[in-house]
């Protein structure tokens, strides 16, 4: 995960899994809010809200980290 892009009110990194089989953007909250940049390991998750989606694991200090359809920051 990179970041690339931020503003005050959200923040926009690229992706990739699988050595770049799949990639994407993220929308994350801003700064202080946001998980850190880095490279994390991607396991799938059901739950009652999100099912059938991917979650990243070990992000320290951060749990229920998902990786779920959005378009705009108001989704958060």
């Amino acid at each position: 995960m990179q970041r690339t892009w931020e503003t005050d009110k959200s923040t926009t990194s690229t992706f990739s899994i699988d050595r770049g089989k799949v990639s994407g953007y993220f929308l994350e909250p801003p700064a202080d809010s946001r998980i850190p940049a880095g490279t994390y390991n991607v396991g799938p998750h059901s739950g009652p809200k999100w099912q059938g989606v991917m979650g990243l694991e070990n992000v320290l200090g951060y749990k229920g980290i998902l990786i779920h359809p959005g378009n705009y920051p108001n989704h958060f």
